[in-house]
């Protein structure tokens, strides 16, 4: 069994941030952010959140 939003927590290894990072960035709890991600997100949100990781990588 693969998890849910592999691209996403893929893109967020990647970047070095951590994933509460993004998810304050993304308006997000961390603890949220970990529940949403248990499920398949829909591709505007998915959307939201690498432009999240964008914008981090912008302020560094």
């Amino acid at each position: 069994m693969t998890k849910a939003n592999k691209d996403i927590r893929e893109a967020i290894y990647k970047s070095g941030f951590p994933q509460w990072k993004v998810a304050e960035k993304y308006n997000l709890s961390d603890s949220r952010f970990s529940v949403i991600l248990r499920y398949e997100l829909d591709d505007d949100k998915k959307k939201a959140i690498l432009e999240a990781i964008k914008e981090l990588e912008k302020e560094k």
